[in-house]
This record gives C-alpha cells, structure tokens and sequence, in this order.
C-alpha cells in the first residue's frame, strides 16, 4: 500500500521553512500557520517536475480574458488588480528548491504579484483573437521563471474608448479552473469600489493555499485516504496497463480546433442526464470514450479528467486544487449503450469518490504501473462551465474566457466549454501526431457519437460511430462497390428506408434520392448510418452514407455488408 510520505520534526520543519521564506523575500504569518514557505500540495508536485523537466515549454501557462465593453477606467482597474494581489497569497508566490525539495514560498506584499500593462492597439486590432496574436508576439505566454516570479502576467489591450481586453497569463501551478470566476468576481468587486472613490477592503479567503496544504497533509494520515489508496491500486491492479507515452510530450507544439455545439445536442444532453440518474459530464465520458474504442470489442480504455479537490473555506481561494485522475473503463462486447452508460457512471462516481489521492499517488499505489504517470493522462477530457457575464453600475461589462494553450498537455485534449448563451467543443492535439483535417474529423465523430447516444439508449454499443477504422474485410474494399438494391433482404431496405425518413425528415424516397439534395448533413450520415446499424445488427460508418450516389447505392451498399456479416 502506497503511504503518505512520513511526518517529520515539526520544530526543524518549521526552522528549515523560515529559513527559505526569510531567503526569498518573506516572513512568516504571526496570526495563521504554517509558515509562509510551505511543501507543494499533491497536485503542484508532479507538475512542477514536469515543468523542471522542460523548462523551456509553456506547458502549463495558462491565458484567461475578460472582454470589458463599456466605459473603462484604467487607474480603478489598476487599483482593483492590485488589491487581488493582496488578498490572493497564489498571485504572491514562487517556487524554489530547499533542503527537503520544492517549496512554495509566498511572498509579501501586493508589488510581489503581476502589475498591469496597458496597451493601445493599433490599426488591424479589432477582435480577441488579434489581441491574443499581439500579446503571444510580445511574450506575454513565454515560460515563466519559477523561482524568481511572479508566476502571472496581466494586460489590458485598449481597443477603442468603449471596448477592451483583459488577458492574464497564469501558471497551472498557482491556478485552475474555478480561480477563473474567483478572480472575475473579486476584480469586478474591487474595480466597483475603487469606481466609487474608495479604497477596497481586504477580503482574503477563509482558508488560504498554506493552511489548505497543511490541511491536505493531515489528511494524508486518515483512514479514509488510506482506504482511497487501496481503492485506486485494487482498481487498476486489474485493468490493462495504459500504452506508452508519446516521447516529449511535455514540450510538444500544439494547436487547437473548436466545434459549436448545437443547442439541440446541449439540451438533449441537459435533460436525458438526469432521467439516467447521471450528470451531463458522465454521458460525455461515455461519448468520447466509445467513439476512440477500437473497431472490435470487448476493449479497455482509460480517460482522465480534472476532479476539483477544494475543501470548505476555499470557494475564494485562487489557486491549484484540482487532481487529474483516470477513469478506468470496460467496453463490453454485446452490450446496450443504457448499460455501458451505467457502467460509466459508476466508474465516474469511484473517480469522484477518492479523488483525494494525488495522480503520482495513484500511480505509485500500483507497483507494475509506476512509469506509468504520462500514459495515464493520455486522453483528457474537462468540462468546464464559465462564469456569467458581470454588469457594472457605470455600463462596463466583463465576459470571461478560457483561452487554450499552445504547447500540448497530452495526446488529445477534449474541452467542453459552456458560457452563458452557447457550448463549444475544443480539441487540443500535437501537431507531430495529427493534422487539422483529421482533428476536424476527430470533433465531428465525436459529438456524432453523442448525437447518436443520446437518440437510442438502448441500442448495441458496438453500433455506435468510432473514430478508428473497422478491421480490413478480406475483400478489397471495406464499402462493396454500388450495385443494384432489387435483390436486397427487405429487412434491410426496410431499415435504411426508416432511417433515412426520421433522420431527414422526408415521407417517400425512391431509390434515386441523393441525401445531400434531401439536406442532409455529416451528423445526419453519422446518425443514419448509427440507427440502420443499430436495426440490422452492423457497425455501419458515416462514409458509407456520404459515399453513396443516392439511397438505392446506399441500400445495396448495406446489403452487402449484411450479406459479408451474416456469412
């Protein structure tokens, strides 16, 4: 059993961490222990040796933006950034080495944190996306220097007298996800009363990053930790060990793709959730995790996926409290997707249940999958949900943005984003290992796979569309060439002809309509050939409804492909 690392003298730990605290430009809390030098937290820990490890890459900086539409007043911005600093002991803090390892030390004072640059654009600067490509031109995304700080870089791009861009550049080490709208709000706070002429009071978090780590480590010695380390090792004791990591991935130039979501997918998925006694994010586990199986089933497959691991006392704490964890999953072969959703919802809720265990915890909890760290965060899917737009007394609204990175994370990103009014899927990838065209392909088979979830639970898993080729059939093509339907089973002209009338919404077809003349669409294709499929037994593609010249070559092409099955 892996156990956390063992306590030492608490009068020398304290001395040692005093010592480096006085060593870089802080002194220890009078009023609140431990002392502002502290350990890393399980998350921080493999991150910062990952970033040690390529200290050239910009792996882990991560870029939020605010559009600020309205009337702008700089000096009260300044102001109200400068009082975030303050509050916030993460915006504060740097990373050194000391005698036991990595320790954070924080340091004092708001002029230790990110100041604001500001910056009027010129000719040719018109939207976010040209103020992003401006500030990546000027260095504002470079790696940051971990022991020197600070690790967050802020500017405010004037676009007009009315429309503005705040972006911060943030290392993962001292931020995640939720420090987006807990920075949101206490800006938008303090910008408002500084507004207003006066001075904005101190308005520190209940818990803050020091006592949270101090805290974490206590709990290290529970029970309950204890049991959510035999839990992981006994979980993947038993599945397949992951595949081997890409080599550098850590320092490998990335790109991104991004897909809106139809409303409609959105709230199909926002209503069948709970019908399943499932959240939104578990059939999204479900969706991308059968759409990357292999051709042929039974498979094993593993995810990973952010967990927040705040405690009370931290909803206004700026910082890194979120675990990366995998979800060991079993496709089963013959089975219905309702029942693989039930099987993904479990796997999900075990996740959640001991996400208390750091990932090299998790890792090291399995002694012949120790190497195992990188392969387990292959794939990595994150639902993240903005915050509302805020409104200011004065007119200026701030709309916040999660911007994505530009040095791959890992082998395949998928984000789930949701704002206020609209939902977009964003791919991240390396650009060594897949071109545009086949992440364009990847997005659309995925939400396709979705899509095609959702509309019939209770058809076969292995119907559902896959983003990996089916096996080569020992004939020369895996399509038949078109020929004539008239000798086709009716069963399955029966099921094409009813897929093609529900998908596309037309009530008589002859063998000469052409699907794209009908309206039809890729994830009509996709969901089409999923619901002819599902009726006759196969595992149809998408190309097969794309690549036929009208529904009669579609019928045949399906044909003979039952015929190839049944023999």
């Amino acid at each position: 059993m892996n156990r956390a690392p063992a306590a030492q003298d608490p009068e020398s730990a304290r001395r040692r961490l005093r010592a480096l605290a006085a060593r870089h430009g802080s002194t220890p809390g009078q009023d609140r222990e431990p002392p502002r030098a502290v350990p890393l937290s399980g998350s921080q820990r493999s991150m910062w040796l990952h970033d040690r490890l390529t200290p050239e890459s910009a792996t882990y900086v991560e870029t939020v933006a605010f559009d600020l539409s309205g009337p702008l007043d700089s000096a009260a911005l300044r102001s109200a950034l400068h009082t975030v600093v303050r509050d916030q002991d993460a915006l504060r803090t740097v990373f050194v080495t000391g005698d036991s390892g990595p320790v954070q030390v924080v340091r004092t004072g708001a002029d230790a944190g990110p100041g604001l640059t500001e910056v009027t654009c010129g000719a040719g600067v018109h939207t976010r996306d040209d103020v992003i490509a401006l500030a990546d031109a000027d260095g504002l995304f470079a790696p940051f220097d971990l022991g020197n700080g600070p690790l967050a870089r802020a500017r405010l791009h004037r676009l007009s007298p009315t429309r503005a861009v705040f972006v911060l550049a943030v290392h993962h080490l001292i931020w995640d996800g939720a420090s987006t709208g807990i920075l949101l709000h206490a800006l938008f706070t303090a910008y408002e009363t500084a507004l207003g002429g006066a001075t904005p009071a101190p308005q520190p978090p209940a818990v803050t990053y020091p006592e949270y780590v101090r805290a974490e480590r206590g709990r290290w010695a529970g029970t309950r930790f204890r049991d959510s380390v035999d839990h992981w090792a006994n979980r993947l004791a038993t599945a397949a060990p992951p595949g081997d990591p890409a080599p550098g991935m850590a320092s490998r130039p990335g790109a991104v793709l991004e897909r809106p979501v139809p409303a409609t997918v959105v709230d199909t998925l926002r209503s069948t959730a709970p019908r399943l006694g499932c959240t939104p994010f578990m059939l999204l586990v479900a969706a991308l995790s059968a759409a990357l199986r292999p051709a042929s089933l039974p498979a094993d497959t593993v995810l990973a996926a952010p967990m927040s691991v705040r405690t009370p006392g931290t909803e206004r704490l700026i910082g890194n409290l979120v675990h990366t964890l995998p979800i060991p999953l079993e496709l089963p072969a013959g089975a219905s997707r309702r029942t693989y959703v039930e099987q993904v919802r479990t796997a999900c809720a075990e996740a959640w249940e001991h996400r208390a265990v750091p990932l090299e915890q998790v890792v090291a909890s399995v002694p012949q999958h120790r190497a195992a760290h990188d392969r387990y965060t292959r794939t990595i899917l994150d639902h993240v949900r903005l915050p509302d737009p805020l409104h200011g007394r004065a007119g200026l609204s701030w709309t916040p943005h999660w911007l994505p990175g530009r040095t791959a994370k890992c082998e395949l990103l998928i984000a789930w984003i949701e704002t206020a009014d609209t939902t977009i899927m964003r791919v991240e990838y390396p650009t060594a290992t897949r071109s545009p065209e086949s992440a364009g392909l990847l997005a659309d088979r995925v939400l396709d796979t979705l899509q095609a979830l959702l509309d019939d639970l209770d058809a076969p898993l292995a119907t559902l569309p896959t983003t990996e080729p089916a096996p080569a059939p020992a004939g020369p093509s895996a399509d038949p060439a078109p020929g004539p339907s008239a000798e086709v089973p009716p069963a399955v002209r029966a099921a094409a002809h009813q897929a093609w009338q529900e998908v596309l919404g037309v009530d008589d077809l002859d063998d000469e309509d052409d699907f794209f003349a009908l309206g039809g669409r890729s994830m009509d294709a996709a969901r089409i050939a999923a619901k002819t499929g599902a009726a006759l037994d196969l595992v149809l593609r998408t190309r097969t409804v794309l690549e036929a010249d009208c529904f009669g070559d579609f019928v045949a092409r399906v044909g003979r492909i039952h015929e190839k099955n049944s023999d």
